[in-house]
């Protein structure tokens, strides 16, 4: 499997159900989409779905601060929801590598 792009961002989670930026995990449109992500989690807890439903503060992956997410197809990077959890006091943040990989 090799890699042919890779990208970073890291982005802030809030009360609000929110997917990952668009133009960071699409970025040259249909045949450039990323199809695998590493997410490390900083800060308070978060709650995330793969399903493309958005999640609540309450209902969802749980996942604390440290914890690591791989999202391993289009489709997971395309439908990551995430969203900050009821215990949280702060917002917290994601980091995330993006890569296109080539399944040969």
């Amino acid at each position: 499997m090799a890699i042919e792009k890779t990208t970073f961002e890291q982005i802030t989670i809030t009360v609000a159900a929110s997917a990952l930026t668009a133009t960071v995990h699409n970025p040259g449109g249909a045949g450039e989409k990323y199809n695998y992500a590493i997410i490390t989690t900083n800060g308070d807890p978060i709650r995330y779905r793969k399903d493309g439903v958005a999640p609540t503060a309450s209902v969802g992956h749980r996942a604390a601060s440290g914890s690591t997410i791989v999202l391993e197809d289009e489709s997971e990077v395309q439908n990551f929801k995430v969203i900050r959890d009821t215990d949280a006091s702060s917002n917290p943040t994601l980091d995330i590598s993006y890569e296109r990989r080539n399944k040969v």
